[in-house]
């Protein structure tokens, strides 16, 4: 290995989404940096892509730490191979754990999960600079390495105009995130397959029960269509006559056999003769046939309205009835006259 000593750089750019909204009263001529109270590891001892929680605890005189670009520095093993190309692999999921609004002073309690990288062998804490307060006019970078336990004395953060005091330099600065990369021992090994197998079945459980509940939901719409077309043809069988390519297809739905076990086949078959969000095959046909319905019946009305209609005389022996009709028919027994 040429150079022996490269820092092994690991960049995250994250934004705060949680916490308070900047107050309007922020005092925006506030020119100390943040302070670094404590940077803590969880686990210190990791075999590769084992995960931990990296614990940042940063104070501040005025301003919510509401944006955070971070980048956090170790030294990696003398025989590690040069840099880490992937950046995302060290540092992931963030979030804020909570902000103490103190006498004077607001500070972030935040994690990181650290994933360890291949490399076997002992990471030390180098750097760490990026922590810039709401207004952004304010960051801090820290020399690990020189400043960790003992008061930040002499140890000063920047500004886009150059570096700046810390607000709290007398703060003894807790650091315990060095860790070392060691390789897997068989139960650990063992203890890994049994996790991802249960989150395996977990998986396909889930899966399965969604499965479930979505055809007994589309089953139980299919039904009520078959319903409701069921209702319509034995109402209106006149209006199909005239729309026999509307009653053919509908009828789809009143022929269609419904698997008695869920699959997702089952489920495709149904969403695709109910027919998807926007409405087609049965669902746009179905609400076709109501509102041809809806027409066909107004019309039937006014022609019964106005349909001519005619007076005869209906006689049974001596008695003797008038009926008044479009088409008049004779009662049974009676004959027209």
């Amino acid at each position: 290995m040429k150079n022996r000593v490269l820092h092994l750089f690991v960049s995250i750019w994250l934004l705060i989404s949680v916490g308070p909204a900047a107050n309007a009263d922020i005092d925006l001529s506030d020119n100390l940096s943040p302070t670094l109270v404590s940077i803590s590891l969880a686990n210190k001892s990791l075999y590769p892509g084992q995960k931990s929680l990296l614990t940042l605890v940063i104070r501040d005189d005025k301003n919510e730490l509401i944006q955070l670009p971070i980048n956090i520095q170790w030294r990696p093993p003398s025989d590690a191979p040069g840099y880490l190309s992937d950046t995302n692999r060290l540092l992931s999921e963030f979030k804020v754990v909570e902000i103490l609004k103190g006498q004077g002073y607001i500070q972030t309690t935040m994690t990181y999960v650290l994933t360890a990288p291949d490399w076997i062998g002992n990471f030390q804490g180098s750097a760490l600079q990026g922590i810039f307060d709401a207004t952004r006019n304010e960051s801090s970078f820290w020399d690990l390495e020189k400043s960790c336990d003992k008061p930040m004395n002499g140890i000063y953060g920047s500004g886009p105009d150059g570096r700046r005091p810390l607000a709290f330099p007398n703060i003894k600065l807790s650091c315990d995130f060095n860790f070392s990369v060691r390789v897997i021992t068989p139960s650990e090994k063992e203890a890994l397959k049994v996790e991802a197998d249960k989150a395996a079945a977990d998986k396909a459980a889930a899966l399965n029960k969604e499965m479930n509940e979505t055809f007994i939901a589309l089953t139980n719409n299919l039904n009520k269509y078959k319903t409701d077309i069921a209702q319509i043809f034995r109402d209106y069988p006149a209006y199909f006559n005239q729309t026999p390519e509307l009653r053919s297809s509908l009828q789809r739905a009143l022929d269609y056999k419904i698997p008695t076990v869920a699959s997702q086949s089952g489920i495709d078959a149904i969403r695709d003769l109910i027919g998807g969000g926007s409405g087609s095959a049965l669902a746009s046909d179905f609400l076709l046939a109501q509102a041809g319905i809806t027409k066909y019946v107004a019309l039937e009305n006014i022609k019964a309205k106005t349909a001519k209609r005619t007076t005869i005389t209906c006689v049974k022996g001596k008695l003797s009835k008038k009926l008044t009709a479009v088409k008049p028919k004779c009662p049974s027994g009676y004959k027209k006259k």
